[in-house]
Parts: structure tokens; sequence; C-alpha cells
């Protein structure tokens, strides 16, 4: 095998954490944020005794993209992921019946 080409990642700078994730969502659901901060080693707990260890683990690491290369080469994101997020939560909102 020949070396290895360079990996062109689009993500958002700075990072956008999963709680702005979720926040996001429900803004654009037309619900309040509701979001509590709960110390790490409690819900660690929690999935441990549940069985549910490796999810916790794969939820918490270190999940960080750099752009880098792709803005290097003129690409800048059309929009603001989270704004973005939060339309198209909105859109899925309007389009079910009800």
């Amino acid at each position: 095998p020949g070396p290895l080409s360079p990996a062109y990642i689009a993500s958002d700078v700075p990072p956008v954490s999963v709680a702005a994730v979720v926040s996001a969502f429900r803004k654009g659901l037309g619900r309040p944020v509701r979001l509590a901060a709960v110390p790490a080693s409690l819900m660690r707990m929690a999935a441990v005794a549940l069985g549910k260890r490796a999810f916790w683990e794969s939820m918490t690491a270190t999940q960080i993209c750099d752009p880098s290369l792709l803005v290097s080469q003129g690409w800048l994101p059309e929009t603001a992921t989270l704004d973005r997020l939060s339309e198209i939560a909105a859109r899925s909102r309007q389009a079910q019946p009800g």
C-alpha cells in the first residue's frame, strides 16, 4: 500500500457539545431546554449499574473533529450547525399531523 491520503473533515469551529445539539433540537421543537448538569461520576456509576458501561464510554469519549485541512482549501460551513439543527427540528414538528 502507498502513503495514506489526508482526511478532509467538515466540522464546526469551535466544536459543538452534545448538550448544545440537544438544546438546539429542543428549541426547534418549541420545547424548553431543561438540561441539568449532573456530575459525570454519578452518571458513570448509574451506567455501570445498568450494564451500559460501553455506551457511557462511547458518549463521553473525546470526539473533536479538526476541519483545518478542509478550511485551508477554502471551505467554510454554509450555515451555523446549531441554527440548522433548530430549523430541522422545527420543520419536523410542522410536518407532523395534529
